[in-house]
């Protein structure tokens, strides 16, 4: 069976300060009309509405969160709440900003990588200056890669991870943006990646370094053997449910790959529960989910048990297998 609804974990939302970044990733599936973000007064109205539904963690992302100007103060303000705080950055910033997630509060880094030579001039300096600053709270720093070629490797985070400690590293394919501009992996392309994932893991694996998925995967990717020779189902390759419930800037809401799906703002919902039935009622979630990822999904039973939903919600837009229904 395929998902009649998304179940994004209850408790948790991801917040976009801002949909700027300093860095233009051919891979970046973000997407937003324009640019955006968030005031103060907004804010403050996101944080008392977290209060009241009694949210648990909150998930900053951007663009790049640490460009907001009131980075910091929101941040401290968020622990100071009792907020469980995650960030996703590139750590192309400032020194000052950097130490605002030594902050007690803030209990997951996720730091994207990239290789030295992609990086501006200056860029990759700064960056590596930060990461070696933050391996003082390494142990709530993971390293994170986005596969875009079968044949690509993970030597520059493997080196990071010896050089400064760091003990965790998360991996996935590029996902399509909806405007199906960016580089990314299909469908059709992703059992060319087993090899490659595997290698990484085995090099990680090696130097203590524990390799976990971002987003689930199809679960035909990898063979059983593979599931429990490298013990994959422990580094989140068992996850099925696809989706993350976000606020934008502007307090509209949506659903990874959807930021922008529902123009009303997350203040006019009165519950969290409320705010998901919407998000499931929309026509456009409906149709996503009634449809599958390829034709090989029909007949799969591991869809059929309820352990697979195929690939992510973007490719099946993308792909047009949102015209295909189960």
């Amino acid at each position: 069976m395929v998902s009649q609804s998304l179940n994004p974990p209850k408790g948790n939302l991801t917040l976009i300060f801002t949909s700027d970044c300093n860095r233009s990733c051919e891979y970046c599936f973000q997407y937003v009309k324009k640019s955006l973000t968030m005031s103060k007064l907004d804010f403050m109205l996101f944080v008392n509405w977290c209060k009241k539904q009694n949210v648990e963690g909150i998930s900053l992302a951007g663009g790049e969160p640490t460009l907001h100007p009131d980075f910091q103060n929101f941040v401290r303000l968020l622990c100071e709440s009792n907020f469980k705080v995650s960030l996703f950055t590139n750590l192309l910033c400032f020194r000052e900003r950097v130490d605002t997630l030594f902050l007690k509060g803030v209990v997951s880094i996720l730091v994207n990588t990239d290789s030295p030579e992609s990086y501006m001039s200056g860029q990759h300096d700064l960056f590596v200056s930060n990461l070696e600053y933050l391996s003082k709270v390494k142990e709530r720093v993971s390293l994170g890669l986005t596969l875009r070629s079968p044949e690509q490797r993970a030597d520059h985070i493997l080196d990071y991870c010896k050089r400064f400690g760091f003990s965790k590293m998360r991996i996935d394919v590029a996902r399509p943006a909806l405007t199906k501009c960016n580089t990314h992996v299909k469908l059709s392309e992703i059992k060319k990646y087993r090899v490659g994932i595997l290698d990484i893991i085995k090099a990680a694996d090696d130097i203590g370094v524990k390799v976990h998925f971002d987003c689930p995967l199809p679960k035909c990717l990898f063979p059983d053997e593979d599931v429990r020779e490298f013990d994959l189902n422990s580094r989140g390759y068992s996850d099925v449910t696809c989706g993350v419930l976000n606020v934008n800037p502007d307090l509209t809401v949506g659903i990874c790959p959807y930021f922008m799906l529902i123009d009303k703002k997350i203040t006019a919902f009165n519950s969290y529960d409320e705010l998901l039935y919407e998000i499931n009622d929309h026509q456009t979630v409906k149709s996503l989910l009634s449809c599958y990822s390829s034709e090989e999904c029909i007949e799969c039973e591991k869809r059929k048990s309820g352990k697979c939903d195929g690939y992510c919600l973007a490719d099946r837009t993308v792909s047009g297998a949102d015209q295909q229904k189960l």
